[in-house]
């Protein structure tokens, strides 16, 4: 799916400009580094990729949103670096990887990006990001 084409879904499924949906996609989604809540690829042909930092390791993920609904979100298995932290950072980090793989779909949460996963306790757990301040 490309850029166009996630944007006009997102603009039908929300009902929204095709204009916003693309600034909404520009301010999650980046191509450069440090400038979206979520650097990513969004090439036609390639799989999505989210990068980050998750406190003591950086990651990679690959993710695809649904045909249907874009706002259904998949996130595939996070392959990160395996510098050593201490607690209790170790532990938060963890518990965000853990996390990723089992998220099911994506929104906004009182303006920042939410990304709702099933905790394991017939509960729905929430990752909220925002972007950073410079």
């Amino acid at each position: 799916m490309t850029k166009d084409e996630f944007a006009e879904k997102l603009a039908k499924k929300c009902d929204l400009s095709k204009a916003k949906a693309n600034d909404i996609i520009d301010a999650i989604f980046s191509t450069r580094a440090k400038e979206g809540i979520i650097a990513t690829e969004l090439d036609a042909g390639r799989p999505f990729l989210i990068t980050g930092f998750g406190g003591c390791n950086a990651y990679t993920a690959s993710f695809s949103l649904g045909e249907a609904n874009p706002l259904v979100m998949t996130i595939g298995s996070v392959m990160a670096t395996q510098r050593s932290c201490a607690n209790p950072i170790a532990s938060q980090e963890t518990a965000y990887f853990t996390a990723l793989p089992n998220v099911s779909h994506w929104g906004y949460v009182f303006g920042k990006l939410g990304l709702f996963y099933d905790d394991g306790q017939d509960e729905l757990g929430r990752l909220l990001f925002a972007p950073v301040v410079k």
